[in-house]
Protein backbone atom coordinates (compact mmCIF):
# COMPACT_ATOMS: atom_id res chain seq x y z
CA UNK A 1 0.00 0.00 0.00
CA UNK A 2 2.72 2.59 1.06
CA UNK A 3 4.56 1.94 -2.46
CA UNK A 4 1.10 2.38 -4.57
CA UNK A 5 0.76 5.84 -2.36
CA UNK A 6 4.43 7.32 -3.13
CA UNK A 7 4.12 6.04 -6.51
CA UNK A 8 0.31 7.93 -7.14
CA UNK A 9 2.11 10.65 -4.77
CA UNK A 10 5.05 11.40 -7.16
CA UNK A 11 2.51 11.52 -10.29
CA UNK A 12 -0.85 13.25 -9.46
CA UNK A 13 -1.10 16.83 -8.88
CA UNK A 14 -2.90 18.06 -5.25
CA UNK A 15 -4.89 17.64 -3.66
CA UNK A 16 -5.52 14.02 -5.05
CA UNK A 17 -7.00 10.91 -3.82
CA UNK A 18 -3.91 8.28 -3.73
CA UNK A 19 -5.01 5.13 -2.48
CA UNK A 20 -8.79 3.81 -2.01
CA UNK A 21 -9.62 0.76 0.34
CA UNK A 22 -11.74 -1.88 -1.16
CA UNK A 23 -15.53 -1.96 -0.61
CA UNK A 24 -16.86 -5.02 1.96
CA UNK A 25 -16.67 -7.62 -0.88
CA UNK A 26 -13.18 -6.65 -1.56
CA UNK A 27 -12.48 -7.09 1.73
CA UNK A 28 -14.12 -10.11 2.13
CA UNK A 29 -12.10 -12.25 -0.33
CA UNK A 30 -9.14 -10.47 0.73
CA UNK A 31 -9.51 -10.84 4.61
CA UNK A 32 -11.68 -14.23 5.33
CA UNK A 33 -11.32 -16.15 1.86
CA UNK A 34 -8.38 -18.14 4.23
CA UNK A 35 -7.69 -22.21 4.26
CA UNK A 36 -10.46 -21.85 7.51
CA UNK A 37 -13.01 -20.82 4.89
CA UNK A 38 -15.02 -23.13 2.90
CA UNK A 39 -16.60 -20.87 0.69
CA UNK A 40 -17.78 -17.56 -0.10
CA UNK A 41 -21.88 -16.73 -0.85
CA UNK A 42 -22.83 -13.87 -3.14
CA UNK A 43 -26.30 -13.22 -4.07
CA UNK A 44 -25.36 -10.20 -6.20
CA UNK A 45 -24.47 -11.49 -9.49
CA UNK A 46 -22.06 -8.12 -10.01
CA UNK A 47 -20.48 -8.51 -7.37
CA UNK A 48 -20.18 -12.25 -8.19
CA UNK A 49 -18.69 -11.89 -11.05
CA UNK A 50 -16.03 -8.83 -10.08
CA UNK A 51 -14.64 -11.74 -6.95
CA UNK A 52 -14.32 -14.23 -9.64
CA UNK A 53 -12.32 -11.70 -11.92
CA UNK A 54 -10.08 -11.12 -8.88
CA UNK A 55 -9.84 -14.56 -7.89
CA UNK A 56 -8.25 -15.44 -11.21
CA UNK A 57 -5.68 -12.43 -10.86
CA UNK A 58 -4.38 -13.80 -7.28
CA UNK A 59 -2.48 -17.36 -7.33
CA UNK A 60 -3.17 -18.03 -3.84
CA UNK A 61 -7.31 -17.60 -3.88
CA UNK A 62 -9.43 -20.37 -6.11
CA UNK A 63 -12.47 -19.23 -7.58
CA UNK A 64 -14.02 -22.17 -7.45
CA UNK A 65 -14.80 -21.01 -3.45
CA UNK A 66 -16.57 -18.24 -4.41
CA UNK A 67 -19.97 -19.42 -5.27
CA UNK A 68 -22.97 -17.11 -6.87
CA UNK A 69 -26.37 -18.21 -5.00
CA UNK A 70 -28.94 -17.55 -6.74
CA UNK A 71 -32.37 -19.60 -4.51
CA UNK A 72 -35.92 -18.06 -3.56
CA UNK A 73 -35.09 -16.97 -0.12
CA UNK A 74 -33.20 -14.46 1.00
CA UNK A 75 -29.16 -15.66 1.99
CA UNK A 76 -29.36 -14.13 5.56
CA UNK A 77 -33.12 -16.32 5.72
CA UNK A 78 -31.33 -19.17 4.54
CA UNK A 79 -28.81 -19.05 6.66
CA UNK A 80 -30.52 -17.50 9.66
CA UNK A 81 -27.60 -15.06 9.57
CA UNK A 82 -30.27 -12.38 10.87
CA UNK A 83 -31.17 -14.58 14.45
CA UNK A 84 -27.50 -14.83 15.01
CA UNK A 85 -27.02 -11.14 14.58
CA UNK A 86 -29.74 -10.36 17.02
CA UNK A 87 -28.19 -12.76 19.47
CA UNK A 88 -24.93 -10.23 19.49
CA UNK A 89 -26.86 -8.19 21.57
CA UNK A 90 -27.61 -10.96 24.42
CA UNK A 91 -25.85 -9.79 27.19
CA UNK A 92 -26.02 -13.77 28.50
CA UNK A 93 -24.32 -16.42 26.23
CA UNK A 94 -24.72 -19.71 26.47
CA UNK A 95 -21.93 -22.56 26.28
CA UNK A 96 -21.98 -26.06 25.15
CA UNK A 97 -21.36 -27.02 28.64
CA UNK A 98 -24.19 -25.49 30.29
CA UNK A 99 -22.37 -22.77 31.67
CA UNK A 100 -22.77 -19.43 30.67
CA UNK A 101 -20.66 -15.87 29.75
CA UNK A 102 -21.77 -12.72 30.72
CA UNK A 103 -20.86 -9.64 28.89
CA UNK A 104 -20.83 -6.10 30.49
CA UNK A 105 -19.42 -2.80 28.45
CA UNK A 106 -17.75 0.40 29.85
CA UNK A 107 -16.12 3.43 28.70
CA UNK A 108 -12.91 2.32 29.91
CA UNK A 109 -13.04 -1.80 29.38
CA UNK A 110 -15.16 -4.63 28.56
CA UNK A 111 -15.94 -7.37 31.47
CA UNK A 112 -16.38 -10.73 30.54
CA UNK A 113 -17.63 -13.14 33.30
CA UNK A 114 -17.60 -17.15 33.12
CA UNK A 115 -20.68 -18.79 35.37
CA UNK A 116 -20.85 -22.70 35.35
CA UNK A 117 -24.66 -22.40 35.33
CA UNK A 118 -26.66 -25.45 35.40
CA UNK A 119 -23.59 -27.78 34.39
CA UNK A 120 -22.74 -30.23 37.27
CA UNK A 121 -20.52 -33.36 36.47
CA UNK A 122 -21.02 -36.14 38.63
CA UNK A 123 -18.22 -37.71 40.40
CA UNK A 124 -16.54 -35.00 38.24
CA UNK A 125 -14.06 -32.86 40.68
CA UNK A 126 -14.69 -29.37 40.92
CA UNK A 127 -10.91 -28.28 39.30
CA UNK A 128 -11.38 -30.68 36.60
CA UNK A 129 -15.11 -28.84 36.41
CA UNK A 130 -14.09 -25.17 36.31
CA UNK A 131 -11.53 -26.25 33.37
CA UNK A 132 -13.62 -28.22 31.24
CA UNK A 133 -15.75 -24.45 31.41
CA UNK A 134 -13.39 -22.42 31.43
CA UNK A 135 -11.81 -24.07 28.01
CA UNK A 136 -15.19 -23.80 26.50
CA UNK A 137 -15.47 -20.38 27.79
CA UNK A 138 -11.88 -19.53 25.89
CA UNK A 139 -12.94 -20.75 22.38
CA UNK A 140 -16.65 -18.70 22.87
CA UNK A 141 -14.88 -15.54 24.25
CA UNK A 142 -12.76 -15.04 21.41
CA UNK A 143 -15.29 -15.61 18.83
CA UNK A 144 -17.70 -13.08 20.39
CA UNK A 145 -15.06 -10.16 20.75
CA UNK A 146 -14.64 -11.16 16.85
CA UNK A 147 -18.30 -10.64 16.13
CA UNK A 148 -19.06 -8.13 18.34
CA UNK A 149 -16.04 -5.86 17.54
CA UNK A 150 -14.99 -5.72 21.13
CA UNK A 151 -11.70 -3.70 21.61
CA UNK A 152 -9.61 -1.90 24.01
CA UNK A 153 -8.60 -3.78 27.48
CA UNK A 154 -10.90 -6.83 28.30
CA UNK A 155 -11.07 -8.42 31.22
CA UNK A 156 -12.38 -12.05 31.83
CA UNK A 157 -13.02 -13.14 34.97
CA UNK A 158 -12.90 -17.60 34.63
CA UNK A 159 -14.04 -19.47 37.42
CA UNK A 160 -11.57 -19.96 39.96
CA UNK A 161 -9.52 -23.03 39.62
CA UNK A 162 -6.34 -24.37 41.79
CA UNK A 163 -3.65 -25.81 39.78
CA UNK A 164 -1.31 -23.50 38.16
CA UNK A 165 -0.44 -25.71 35.06
CA UNK A 166 -4.73 -25.78 34.43
CA UNK A 167 -4.66 -21.73 34.57
CA UNK A 168 -1.33 -21.68 32.31
CA UNK A 169 -3.39 -24.10 29.71
CA UNK A 170 -6.29 -21.76 29.89
CA UNK A 171 -3.92 -19.40 28.72
CA UNK A 172 -2.58 -21.03 26.08
CA UNK A 173 -5.86 -22.21 24.62
CA UNK A 174 -6.90 -18.75 24.43
CA UNK A 175 -3.84 -17.27 22.86
CA UNK A 176 -4.36 -19.87 20.67
CA UNK A 177 -8.05 -19.23 19.83
CA UNK A 178 -7.01 -15.54 19.19
CA UNK A 179 -4.37 -16.01 16.97
CA UNK A 180 -6.92 -16.07 13.82
CA UNK A 181 -7.92 -12.88 14.53
CA UNK A 182 -7.15 -10.23 11.65
CA UNK A 183 -7.18 -7.21 14.57
CA UNK A 184 -4.25 -7.30 16.63
CA UNK A 185 -5.10 -9.16 20.03
CA UNK A 186 -2.78 -9.50 22.47
CA UNK A 187 -3.69 -12.07 26.37
CA UNK A 188 -1.31 -10.05 29.10
CA UNK A 189 -1.87 -12.91 31.01
CA UNK A 190 -3.40 -13.52 35.07
CA UNK A 191 -3.65 -10.87 36.97
CA UNK A 192 -3.02 -11.69 41.02
CA UNK A 193 -6.57 -11.65 41.79
CA UNK A 194 -7.15 -14.48 39.40
CA UNK A 195 -8.93 -12.05 36.33
CA UNK A 196 -7.12 -12.67 32.56
CA UNK A 197 -6.18 -9.40 30.94
CA UNK A 198 -6.12 -9.25 27.25
CA UNK A 199 -6.37 -6.50 24.90
CA UNK A 200 -7.45 -6.31 21.18
CA UNK A 201 -7.28 -3.16 18.40
CA UNK A 202 -9.98 -0.87 17.99
CA UNK A 203 -10.53 -0.86 14.69
CA UNK A 204 -14.52 -0.65 13.99
CA UNK A 205 -17.65 0.57 16.71
CA UNK A 206 -18.84 -1.92 18.95
CA UNK A 207 -21.62 -3.41 16.73
CA UNK A 208 -24.41 -2.40 19.10
CA UNK A 209 -23.24 0.78 18.32
CA UNK A 210 -24.14 0.44 14.84
CA UNK A 211 -27.33 -0.83 15.32
CA UNK A 212 -28.53 1.07 19.06
CA UNK A 213 -28.99 4.51 20.16
CA UNK A 214 -28.38 5.72 23.70
CA UNK A 215 -31.83 5.36 25.21
CA UNK A 216 -32.96 9.21 25.97
CA UNK A 217 -34.66 8.37 29.44
CA UNK A 218 -32.04 6.45 30.99
CA UNK A 219 -29.06 7.80 28.90
CA UNK A 220 -27.39 4.24 28.70
CA UNK A 221 -27.60 3.58 32.30
CA UNK A 222 -30.30 1.21 32.34
CA UNK A 223 -32.70 2.68 35.17
CA UNK A 224 -35.03 5.65 35.03
CA UNK A 225 -36.40 7.35 37.92
CA UNK A 226 -39.20 6.10 40.14
CA UNK A 227 -42.78 7.28 40.09
CA UNK A 228 -42.39 7.81 43.58
CA UNK A 229 -39.02 9.46 43.47
CA UNK A 230 -40.38 12.00 40.73
CA UNK A 231 -43.37 12.65 42.91
CA UNK A 232 -41.16 13.47 45.97
CA UNK A 233 -39.17 16.28 43.77
CA UNK A 234 -42.22 18.00 42.55
CA UNK A 235 -43.17 18.16 46.47
CA UNK A 236 -39.68 19.31 47.14
CA UNK A 237 -39.89 22.37 44.07
CA UNK A 238 -43.64 23.04 45.63
CA UNK A 239 -41.88 23.75 49.44
CA UNK A 240 -39.00 25.57 47.77
CA UNK A 241 -41.42 27.66 46.12
CA UNK A 242 -43.75 27.85 49.15
CA UNK A 243 -40.74 29.63 51.10
CA UNK A 244 -40.70 32.59 48.79
CA UNK A 245 -44.24 33.48 49.68
CA UNK A 246 -47.94 31.44 49.85
CA UNK A 247 -49.49 30.75 47.17
CA UNK A 248 -51.76 33.57 45.51
CA UNK A 249 -53.47 31.05 42.71
CA UNK A 250 -54.96 27.74 42.60
CA UNK A 251 -52.53 25.22 40.93
CA UNK A 252 -52.09 22.91 38.31
CA UNK A 253 -49.60 19.90 37.88
CA UNK A 254 -48.91 18.23 34.42
CA UNK A 255 -47.02 14.94 35.07
CA UNK A 256 -46.99 11.73 33.83
CA UNK A 257 -49.45 8.61 34.48
CA UNK A 258 -47.35 6.51 37.09
CA UNK A 259 -46.66 10.18 38.76
CA UNK A 260 -50.39 11.61 38.91
CA UNK A 261 -50.93 8.00 40.42
CA UNK A 262 -48.51 8.54 43.34
CA UNK A 263 -50.00 12.65 44.16
CA UNK A 264 -53.65 11.34 44.23
CA UNK A 265 -52.39 8.60 47.28
CA UNK A 266 -53.20 9.43 50.39
CA UNK A 267 -49.89 10.57 51.66
CA UNK A 268 -48.87 12.42 49.13
CA UNK A 269 -52.36 13.91 48.54
CA UNK A 270 -52.27 15.15 52.19
CA UNK A 271 -48.67 16.77 52.32
CA UNK A 272 -49.74 18.74 48.59
CA UNK A 273 -52.44 20.63 50.23
CA UNK A 274 -50.85 21.26 53.25
CA UNK A 275 -48.30 22.86 51.41
CA UNK A 276 -49.74 24.44 48.81
CA UNK A 277 -53.47 25.20 50.74
CA UNK A 278 -54.76 26.03 47.47
CA UNK A 279 -56.62 23.74 45.27
CA UNK A 280 -54.56 21.59 42.93
CA UNK A 281 -55.42 19.99 40.04
CA UNK A 282 -53.32 17.28 38.53
CA UNK A 283 -53.39 16.55 34.74
CA UNK A 284 -52.15 13.15 32.95
CA UNK A 285 -49.18 14.06 30.16
CA UNK A 286 -48.84 11.04 28.80
CA UNK A 287 -45.76 12.29 26.50
CA UNK A 288 -43.86 13.63 29.53
CA UNK A 289 -40.81 11.80 30.82
CA UNK A 290 -40.95 10.47 34.20
CA UNK A 291 -38.26 13.71 35.47
CA UNK A 292 -40.26 16.06 33.16
CA UNK A 293 -43.59 17.85 34.89
CA UNK A 294 -44.52 21.43 34.73
CA UNK A 295 -46.47 23.58 37.35
CA UNK A 296 -49.34 26.29 36.65
CA UNK A 297 -50.60 29.08 38.22
CA UNK A 298 -54.75 28.68 37.69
Amino acid sequence: IMEVVMKRGAIEKGPALLYRDGDLAVKSLRDYLTGGVERILVDDRDVWQRLITMAEEEKDISKDRILFYDERESLFKSFKVDEQIEALFDRTVPLPTGGSLVIDYTEALTVIDVNSGSFRGKGIPHDQLAFLINKDAAREIARQIRLRGIGGIIMIDFIDMEKKEEKEKLLRILRQEVRDDHVKTVVCGMTSLGLVEMTRKRTTKRLWQYYYDTCPLCKGTGRILSARAAADRILEDLENRRRKGPFQRDLEIRCPADVKKVLESAPFRDVLHQTVLRDIRITEEPHFSRETYTILSL
